[in-house]
């Protein structure tokens, strides 16, 4: 013979309030008198039962509010140390690189990774917004601004444009 219990599932909130109020109602209509005992006991334990569910629910919620406030915290924990790992993480790309650099090598191999050094495309830099030909500009709403791409493709192929000069780009560290 088994001896697995069933489980008992508690009544929600809704059908203890759903109860109270029929018991409610069914007293406003009039108990026969032989029968008021049992009324009245039937609802003290329904009160009983509906407030104690009231004060659990208002417990869950309260522990939710608790929990969600936690997870936050723990949140913004986890971003400030993602954020101390990314700035490490630079910091020791940037030995490497100036190591590579200072030493004149452009690949450093090991077991398992590879840096590389590789050249970073020119970018423009805006010298003078003021001079810039409108031809060399975007319209956004409300105001034009330079358009990099193509203010970049001009000088690329020997224009110049007053106001904007093309920077030979940088150097940038590879791990593979």
């Amino acid at each position: 013979m088994s001896t697995a219990m069933i489980p008992v599932k508690a009544p929600s909130l809704y059908a203890l309030e759903d109860d109270l109020l029929a018991l409610i109602d069914t007293g406003e209509g009039g108990i026969p008198e032989e029968l008021r005992a049992d009324y009245e006991a039937e609802l003290y334990r329904s009160i009983i039962a509906t407030r104690a569910k009231r004060d659990r629910v208002g417990e869950f919620i309260r522990h939710l509010d608790t929990q969600a406030a936690f997870a936050k915290a723990e949140s913004e924990r986890l971003a400030a140390r993602s954020k101390d790992f990314l700035v490490m993480k630079e910091r020791v790309c940037g030995w490497v690189k100036r190591t590579m650099e200072l030493t004149g090598q452009k690949k450093l191999e090991g077991d398992t990774t590879t840096f590389t050094l590789r050249q970073k495309p020119p970018h423009v830099e805006i010298t003078a917004e003021v001079l810039i030909p409108l031809d060399y500009k975007r319209h956004i709403p409300e105001h034009w601004e330079p358009d990099k791409a193509l203010i970049r493709e001009a000088i690329k192929a020997g224009n110049e444009v007053p106001g904007a000069k093309l920077i030979a780009g940088d150097q940038s560290l590879v791990v593979r």
